[in-house]
């Protein structure tokens, strides 16, 4: 409830037009709050106080949204730094992966001829065993002789034939090992390359994923904390304007009481 020092002090800020309007009733919400301080009725220091305690609420919301804003601004530039380079690498290393040559075995083809695999030494045991039938049947001219000769180049020409294609046979086999285990080089080779591929987009996809998380949370958290700041700054001005309603409503009743005071003195 006002005194009749708030009054005088009330009177005091007033500026000379103000004075003017209160005195002569032209300026009611002046003049309502000199008198009705004067009669210890009027409430305008409570609203004033309050409208200086809504202002310093309001430069506090202020303050704490603009450091709220910074504090995202500040997570969304950690989220860029951290993952923002790798999360650009997804798309190169998702392409790579992808443009990547399929991988194609060679067919095994082998060129050994069973003639490379005749014993050079063939020929001297064929001239030995001709000669041991010469020394056993004598005359070359011989039925006898022509048929052991023939006999045994058959025997011979089979029996080398026979250790040339085991020879061609071993020959293919190893040949065909040999080509196996470089198939196999060849394929783990790639099937690690092709896993390298894949741990990067992986490794990529993850941190984009990460980036576009983060981001998300950087936008929601954003509009939410300016929609608070929104919501405190209506409420406060709302709370304000009722509180400028409540001194023109205190004052326009207190206009008459105070009328009919000055009248009865005068």
């Amino acid at each position: 409830m006002g005194t009749y020092r708030d009054a005088m002090n009330e009177w005091d800020e007033l500026d000379t037009f103000d004075k003017i309007g209160a005195a002569s009733g032209l300026n009611p919400i002046a003049g309502g709050n000199f008198f009705g301080d004067l009669l210890g009725l009027g409430n305008s220091k409570q609203v004033d106080a309050a409208l200086a305690s809504y202002d310093k609420l309001m430069d506090e919301a202020d303050s704490v949204n603009t450091q709220n804003l910074k504090d995202l601004g500040g997570y969304g530039k950690m989220l860029e730094d951290t993952y923002g380079v790798n999360a650009g690498k997804y798309n190169d290393a998702l392409k790579t992966f992808f443009d990547s040559a399929v991988y194609q075995g060679k067919d095994f083809n082998y060129t050994g001829n069973i003639n490379d695999f005749y014993s050079k030494f063939a020929n001297q045991r064929a001239q030995q065993a001709m000669d041991a039938i010469r020394g056993t049947y004598g005359d070359i001219m011989s039925s006898e002789f022509a048929n052991a000769i023939g006999a045994k180049q058959q025997a011979l020409a089979s029996e080398e034939w026979e250790k040339a294609y085991d020879k061609l046979l071993r020959d293919r086999q190893m040949k065909l090992s040999e080509w196996q285990a470089n198939q196999a080089n060849q394929w783990n080779n790639y099937n690690a390359q092709q896993d390298r591929y894949k741990a990067a987009v992986e490794a990529y996809g993850n941190d984009r994923n990460a980036l576009i998380s983060g981001r998300g949370d950087v936008l929601s958290n954003t509009i939410n904390a300016r929609n608070a700041n929104l919501s405190t700054v209506s409420d406060i001005t709302q709370a304000r304007a009722n509180a400028e309603l409540q001194r023109q409503s205190g004052n326009a009743a207190l206009l008459g009481l105070a009328g009919q005071v000055i009248g009865a003195i005068l």
